[in-house]
């Protein structure tokens, strides 16, 4: 019952399955993209804490010289300047408009992850990846590409630009709801995201590339080989079939072993700092792991 509660919510009211990928996507909070957000560092106020964390920067790095994991603040500087010149400059003039077409959706990862690299290690060279899908479409198919909107500031415009070399791709703004996307697509090739399991609520089919949680699902199908791919494609736009009994009873597997606790949130967004305040609600996290490596609960 709970399942299928979670599962008609999704549906229905098109929510996220947490709250911090709803924030991700929201263009209030996607500052980034705005180009005039790239100058707030020139307020004195922030210009201020700019200096601030130069000179700390530069005594820890001094200090800790020795360590590989201490920042030289030089390149950190470099760095930092670069990104805020490309959010100035902006995107937009590379962004293509979404049309009534038929399209596959492809969402790029954030560039270092864990999460892909360790999944899918021989698949990371992402541009490489995009330049594969899009040779193994039907003809009469475009595929939308939509970067992650943490990395706005992060990859350059050239980047982009050798994406919209190849003839069928089209890229699309970081602002752009992934889920309506996804509910217009007639298909989610994802590395190792969690898009696929959101096309999976969605009664959409997936190619995946890394061996992920919902992998086991009918309607997901992991590309172990390139040359696969496009007969992998052709198949899931012809032969699938959503089983809602299946993805009803997977949901519920899901409940079973989980506990109510929005992980992500509270280390991903909050960075951890209210991990004390939060205490009970991890204690139930602590418990199943506990019950897992077979540790008993002392009262």
């Amino acid at each position: 019952e709970e399942a299928e509660k979670f599962l008609e919510e999704f549906e229905k009211k098109n929510t996220y399955y947490f709250q911090a990928s709803k924030a991700i996507d929201d263009p209030a909070f996607n500052k980034p993209s705005n180009r005039l957000s790239g100058l707030s560092f020139l307020l004195p106020h922030e210009l201020w804490k700019v200096s601030y964390w130069v000179v700390t920067a530069s005594l820890n790095f001094l200090r800790y010289s020795s360590d590989y994991v201490t920042q030289n603040p030089f390149w950190a500087v470099i760095d930092k300047a670069k990104r805020k010149a490309r959010v100035v400059r902006g995107y937009n003039d590379l962004y293509d408009a979404i049309e009534e077409e038929k399209y596959i959706y492809v969402p790029l990862h954030t560039e270092p992850e864990a999460y892909p690299m360790l999944l899918a290690p021989y698949y990371t060279d992402q541009l490489w990846l995009v330049k594969q899908i899009a040779r193994s479409l039907p003809v009469t198919f475009k595929l939308y590409v939509k970067d992650h909107p943490v990395m706005v500031g992060y990859r350059t415009r050239a980047y982009y630009r050798e994406l919209k070399k190849i003839p069928n791709v089209k890229l699309i703004d970081v602002r752009e709801n992934s889920l309506a996307l996804i509910r217009k697509s007639e298909m989610v090739v994802t590395l190792a995201g969690t898009a696929g399991w959101e096309a999976a609520l969605l009664k959409k089919p997936s190619i995946i590339f890394g061996a992920v949680f919902y992998k086991y699902l009918s309607g997901v199908v992991r590309c172990r080989a390139i040359e696969d791919l496009p007969e992998l494609i052709r198949k899931q736009l012809t032969e699938y079939r959503y089983d809602k009994h299946e993805l009803v009873n997977f949901i519920a597997a899901l409940h079973e072993e989980s506990v109510d606790l929005d992980l992500v949130h509270l280390w991903d967004v909050e960075g951890g700092v209210n991990v004390e305040k939060r205490r009970n609600e991890l204690v139930p996290l602590v418990d199943l792991i506990a019950s897992k490596v077979g540790l008993n609960r002392i009262a």
